[in-house]
């Protein structure tokens, strides 16, 4: 209503008065339905209930006390917990600060591909958070926890989202700044640094691990999923597997994070992630893995999709400067396939000529008017060939795998299916 957006204004401008934010960008979000999802309709008096939910939960710094100034029943509260750490998008230095905090008091972490810690195999981090998340014995396995500690934000996994939001629990997240970082606004935003944080709270309560029998039947599913074919979901399991140490993987949106996140491999070899979420959507994806690769000498590989390719497609001009390896890795299903798994895939039409947008187009010419090695792949055994090739090339290539604008999606949706029985 015209009213909460003059509140919304009047927040808005309180909250750039604060010399910590003077340099903060505010949004004002409008609730009204989802474009074109006729399945959906949002009455005036659930905006109104949304936007005042809003604006109730705006994170306070003043509201928020030290760890020090805890009462000692609130302490002692803390420190019997079973604690689950969740680690979505943070700095480098803070995600081996929480690593090495988890591993010395045994606590459990899902983390995101953004955290950079998704491809580790630290005996601490759960994994396929994202998968587990769909299966009966994963979500029991999570009700033991008596509290949740949230570094970051930019959640990626649906599933993981959801469950933060609706987990009845208390949960805290951890941030130096007082940006509101919870969708659901049901954390309470601890504005604290990862290094003051971990060093003030120390909890023993120790958490019943999965059963490995369990695990065992995930992964055997997850197998089966990405093996039986080349697909969207087979590339970038593979590519998991078979990246060398030391060379950085830049995870482009859309469905390549989705897939990177949900089916990476852990291996005992530290690989540095990279991600550009937020507002920038598909954009600039190649010209920031091209600034990555600057400073990577033993290469950088990105993972995107051909519509994000065809957005910066300008940005090979960039790239076929580089002296460092970059291995651009196109995933092309002819159009944005990522809303095959959204409310509008109920709608085929609407969803393949307004959503998905199909396109007949592939990149060797691209790639031949900026002068680019390229190699269009359609196996395993033939990508991690040409992966290694690639990495051992002085500056940027392409590598293109074709897929049906279907097939990843569908397959991905059986094994979600399967999973749900486990």
């Amino acid at each position: 209503s015209p009213e909460e957006l003059d509140a919304a204004w009047t927040l808005a401008q309180t909250f750039l008065a604060r010399p910590s934010s003077a340099q903060t960008p505010i949004h004002i979000n409008c609730a009204f339905r989802e474009p074109l999802y006729a399945s959906q309709e949002v009455t005036e008096e659930q905006c109104t209930a949304l936007a005042q939910r809003w604006l109730s939960h705006w994170p306070d710094p003043s509201a928020y006390k030290a760890p020090n100034e805890q009462g000692p029943e609130q302490q002692d509260a803390n420190l019997t917990a079973k604690t689950l750490v969740v680690v979505g998008h943070v700095s480098e230095s803070d995600a081996l600060s929480i690593q090495a905090w988890s591993q010395r008091l045994g606590l459990p972490i899902l983390a995101d591909f953004g955290s950079g810690l998704r491809l580790d195999s630290s005996d601490t981090l759960v994994a396929y958070p994202e998968l587990l998340l769909a299966t009966n014995s994963g979500k029991i396995w999570l009700m033991q926890f008596d509290r949740i500690v949230q570094f970051g934000g930019r959640i990626t996994g649906k599933r993981l989202n959801q469950w933060l939001g609706e987990s009845p629990v208390p949960y805290v997240i951890v941030t130096p700044s007082d940006r509101q970082l919870d969708p659901h606004h049901r954390a309470t935003h601890c504005i604290q640094t990862t290094a003051s944080y971990c060093a003030a709270h120390q909890p023993v309560g120790q958490a019943t691990p999965l059963p490995e029998q369990f695990l065992s039947a995930l992964e055997q599913h997850i197998d089966e999923a990405t093996t039986s074919a080349f697909s969207e979901l087979s590339l970038a399991r593979t590519l998991t597997e078979n990246l060398p140490t030391g060379v950085a993987l830049f995870a482009g949106n859309s469905l390549s994070i989705r897939w990177l996140d949900s089916l990476s491999v852990r291996k005992p070899a530290h690989r540095k992630t990279y991600t550009q979420r937020g507002a920038s959507g598909i954009d600039g994806l190649i010209a920031t893995a091209t600034g990555i690769a600057t400073h990577q000498p033993r290469g950088t590989v990105l993972l995107l999709g051909d519509t994000a390719a065809l957005h910066d497609l300008n940005s090979l001009a960039l790239a076929a400067t580089s002296t460092h390896p970059l291995v651009i890795i196109i995933s092309n299903n002819q159009g944005g396939s990522i809303f095959n798994l959204l409310p509008v895939a109920h709608f085929p039409d609407t969803n393949r000529d307004l959503f998905r947008c199909e396109h007949p187009w592939q990149f060797a010419h691209a790639a031949s008017l900026f002068g680019l090695p390229y190699q269009q792949l359609d196996a395993s055994d033939r990508f991690s060939a040409a992966l290694n090739q690639a990495l051992g090339f002085q500056g940027a290539s392409i590598l293109e795998c074709c897929f049906a604008p279907d097939d990843a999606t569908d397959r991905f949706k059986h094994l979600i299916a399967r999973l749900s029985d486990l």
